[in-house]
């Protein structure tokens, strides 16, 4: 069975990287690819059509966007058998492939679709949508929450893998520093390290600290960060850009203890479950989509309270290797136990190839 993915843009995001992971793990040889014009990943099919998708773009140009892709979505959707709309924007093409007798599905995978777009699809389409995450969906309307609702974006597989760590190289030499940091993801505001960074340079923390940031650097971004040279002199920020090469960001890992995910803002991310995969403790902002996964709060902080990062770093330098184990240790089963409570994505795409 062949299912087709569509997204509103053409980022190499969460939702490419959910493609990849179910394309990689689903035992029942269905084929997932996507319409997506800068995807590198071998495991989609790639078509280069002109970027018209671009998530800068709004309105008039937004819909522009959408009736100019639709030649090159009919085309990819002749051999799909189940479409997947991964936006709710993407609701016109809807109403072609429901013309057409395809069998579609919409998964909401963050906070900027429209309540009224989802209540417009579930008056219409109710059996068709699903939620990424459980925390969505009072955001939108507490009449749509069903465990059934809810598609968590990762896969069993994953999620065993996670489970099954049993060994951590929390004693491995992070460089010269007490601390140090692996950061993987956007350099976006919205990812909160601009603020964690502007906070310690007016912070006086006397614990020697190095932060390893894996991100595509885009100067947009990058303007916004504070200077280097103002960051106190214990304290330093590595560079690596983006990486995609799975060895390279694991050599990089091998360098840190824990991992930083300061975000303002998310939904069901993905880097928590990497930095519990390779063994890290994930130091983490004080939002939903983290404080529901475990009843831990050690690690957790507000991403603009300075006494808050002061505590949660003073905390992960003191941890002795026997406290970092088996922190470690119950929030993977933290995790595992979270994610049971919902299908996940090979789940949803094996009830669909078996009906």
């Amino acid at each position: 069975m062949n299912f087709l993915h569509l997204t509103c843009d053409s980022r190499i995001g969460g939702i490419n990287k959910f493609v990849t992971m179910l394309a990689e793990s689903d035992q029942k040889s269905n084929n997932h690819y996507s319409f997506e014009a800068e995807n590198k990943s071998t495991c989609l099919h790639q078509y280069n059509c002109p970027r018209f998708n671009l998530r800068k773009k709004k309105g008039i140009l937004f819909i522009m966007d959408i009736i100019l892709n639709l030649p090159f979505i009919l085309f990819f959707s002749v051999k799909a058998n189940v479409i997947i709309l991964h936006s709710t924007l993407l609701i016109p093409y809807a109403f072609v492939f429901f013309l057409l007798g395809k069998d579609f599905y919409f998964i909401v995978h963050d906070f900027n679709n429209p309540s009224t777009i989802i209540r417009a699809i579930n008056l219409f389409y109710s059996s068709k949508i699903r939620f990424g995450s459980p925390i969505l969906i009072p955001s939108f309307s507490d009449s749509l929450y069903s465990r059934r609702n809810v598609i968590l974006p990762i896969t069993k597989t994953y999620i065993q893998l996670i489970e099954s760590k049993s060994t951590i190289n929390h004693s491995s030499e992070p460089d010269e520093y007490e601390l140090s940091l692996l950061y993987i993801g956007s350099l976006s505001y919205v990812k909160g390290l601009q603020l964690f960074l502007k906070n310690l340079s007016i912070s006086f923390i006397d614990i020697p600290i190095t932060i390893h940031i894996i991100g595509n650097p885009e100067k947009r971004y990058l303007q916004h960060f504070p200077d280097s040279r103002l960051l106190p002199l214990n304290t330093k920020a590595i560079y690596h850009g983006k990486i995609h090469d799975e060895r390279t960001k694991l050599s990089i890992a091998s360098k840190c203890n824990f991992s930083l995910i300061p975000s303002i803002s998310e939904v069901f991310p993905y880097v928590y479950a990497e930095s519990l995969l390779y063994n890290k403790i994930p130091l983490c902002s004080s939002i939903s989509a983290f404080t529901s996964i475990t009843s831990l709060r050690s690690h957790i902080f507000d991403t603009k309270s300075l006494t808050q990062i002061q505590t949660v770093l003073s905390w992960s330098a003191g941890l002795s290797t026997t406290e970092y184990i088996n922190y470690c240790k119950q929030l993977r089963y933290d995790y595992a136990n979270f994610c049971a409570n919902y299908d996940t994505a090979e789940s949803f795409a094996n009830n669909i190839t078996s009906r």
